[in-house]
């Protein structure tokens, strides 16, 4: 019977070689077979910067997206503060005119249309235009000025009517174009605040595109050319603005007081009082009247005796003295009548005008809006 030899213990040496080949094995199978769903070890190793870079990229244009949306959130909080800064202007010349038209019809101004009434009390006695000696100093002077085709009569009357009637008038016309003026004046402070205004916009416009370093070149390039666009533009309207007239009109108040006006118009219904006196004076009458009569002043607060019966006629005295009765009324009812005129024209112009200025600045206003509210929404679409 053969004898068997002994088997070797596995021993330490032996488990080190194993776990040696095994580990060379296994790495093998990573290099060749691949290192799971990675890929294998070295494409592992490779795609951890490619996911590090794609996620800064995704970072960048999330970031990209946030800046452009905050960009047109300002746009559009812009367009609100314009609408704000508008309806402000707009509110202000609405206080303005409610303001003026109050205040008529203007108390100075109706001074002096007491005074011009005053006037015409004057002017309708004895110690004014009714007197008899006044009456006969009339009757020949516009005997004299039918046969010689002169104007007496208009430069004996016109001083005093310009003392007593056409300078208070043309007082109450000063006052209403004074007040006019004066309204002017506010509308042009107000518009004077919009320009300001609008030029603090354009200076918001310009910090729009800083900060804005998360988009990229192409669009910072967009939106700053949109901007400064925009800013120009604004800058533009803003000049416009301010050089936007609210002139009153040169014919805002017809004055229609003036001295010769007035005198034409008094001496025209009075001409018909003194036709039968002038027509029994006669030509020869008149011709021979003395210079007192036909070139001097008015003689007021005097009798004039002899002188009316130059013509050799009673009757003509008659004629005088129903003159001095009638022409009170004719004054009064004639010249009450036009400064009645007078005053309605000044208030329903001041009225008109200041309305017609308001209603420029808010259409003026309103066209503002639209302009500078298209301008940002065409800015903002091609952002």
């Amino acid at each position: 019977m053969s004898e068997t030899k002994p088997k070797k213990a596995f021993t330490r040496t032996h488990w080190i070689i194993l776990i040696l080949v095994l580990a060379v094995l296994f790495l093998l199978s990573r290099l060749t077979d691949g290192g799971g769903e990675g890929g294998t070890f070295l494409e592992g190793r490779q795609t951890q910067p490619d996911s590090e870079e794609a996620l800064a990229d995704a970072q960048r244009e999330r970031l990209a997206a946030e800046q452009a949306a905050t960009l047109k959130a300002n746009l559009a909080g812009a367009r609100s503060e314009i609408n704000l800064r508008l309806a402000t202007y707009e509110r202000a010349v609405q206080e303005a005119e409610d303001a003026f038209l109050k205040s008529l019809p203007l108390e100075t101004g109706e001074e002096a249309i007491r005074r011009a009434y005053d006037g015409v009390a004057f002017l309708a006695s004895r110690d004014g235009l009714c007197g008899f000696g006044v009456c006969v100093s009339l009757a020949y002077k516009m005997g004299y000025d039918k046969i010689k085709g002169t104007s007496r009569t208009e430069e004996a009357i016109r001083p005093v009517l310009q003392e007593h009637l056409v300078t208070p008038l043309s007082e109450a016309i000063a006052t209403y174009a004074t007040a006019l003026e004066r309204y002017q004046e506010t509308l042009i402070r107000e518009r004077g605040a919009l320009h300001r205004d609008l030029m603090a916009a354009c200076k918001e416009l310009e910090a729009l595109t800083q900060g804005l370093d998360a988009l990229s070149p192409e669009a910072l390039s967009r939106a700053e050319v949109a901007i400064g666009d925009m800013e120009g533009q604004f800058r533009e309207i803003a000049e416009e603005t301010a050089l936007m007239s609210v002139a009153v009109p040169a014919e805002v108040l017809l004055i229609k007081t003036t001295a010769q006006a007035f005198t034409q118009l008094f001496v025209g219904f009075l001409r018909p009082l003194f036709a039968k006196a002038i027509a029994r004076l006669g030509t020869s009458a008149v011709a021979a009247g003395t210079s007192s009569l036909v070139d001097g002043p008015l003689p007021f607060g005097e009798i004039v005796g002899a002188a009316i019966f130059v013509g050799g006629s009673a009757w003509t005295g008659w004629d005088i003295y129903r003159i001095t009765k009638a022409m009170p009324e004719t004054i009064r009812n004639n010249m009450h009548a036009t400064i009645d005129d007078v005053r309605d024209d000044l208030i329903t112009t001041a009225q008109k005008r200041a309305r017609e200025l308001a209603e420029a600045c808010r259409t003026d206003a309103r066209d503002l809006n639209a302009r500078l509210g298209a301008l940002i929404e065409k800015e903002v679409e091609s952002l």
